[in-house]
C-alpha cells in the first residue's frame, strides 16, 4: 500500500515526468505537452511522491468538463510498482469524481459516477 503523498504537479516536476512518460509509454507526450497542461483549471494533474518535495514516482493527469472526466494517463516508475502507487492515483481521481464528475477511462468504461446520475 502506497504511504506518500498525492499532490499538484509543479513546473519543476515535468523533467522527471517526461522520463517517466518515454518508460511507460510507445507514444509519450512530449515535455511541451506535459507542460501545457500544469494549472489548468479543467484538469486534474497529480503526482505521487514518497514524501512531500521529493521528485515524483507517479502521476496521472484527467481532464474534466461538464460532469463527464477523460483520464489520459497514469504512469508509474518501474521501481514503485506493484506498491499501490496506481491504486492511489486513481483513487485520487475518483475522488474527484466524486466532486459532481463521472469518469470513462480511455475504452469507454465508467469507472465511477457521482451525484444523481447512475452507475
Amino acid at each position: 500500500m502506497f504511504s506518500g503523498i498525492i499532490d499538484a504537479v509543479k513546473n519543476r516536476d515535468i523533467p522527471t515526468l517526461a522520463r517517466l512518460e518515454q518508460e511507460c509509454f510507445a507514444f509519450p507526450w512530449s515535455r511541451a505537452s506535459l507542460r501545457s497542461i500544469v494549472n489548468v483549471p479543467r484538469i486534474v494533474f497529480v503526482a505521487a511522491r514518497e514524501a512531500a518535495g521529493e521528485k515524483p514516482v507517479g502521476y496521472a493527469a484527467m481532464e474534466t468538463v461538464l460532469d463527464e472526466g477523460y483520464v489520459y494517463n497514469v504512469a508509474v516508475t518501474a521501481a514503485a510498482r506493484r506498491q499501490g502507487v496506481g491504486r492511489a492515483l486513481m483513487e485520487h481521481l475518483i475522488a474527484e469524481g466524486r466532486q459532481g464528475v463521472v469518469l470513462y477511462q480511455p475504452g469507454g468504461a465508467r469507472l465511477q459516477c457521482a451525484g444523481d446520475r447512475p452507475v
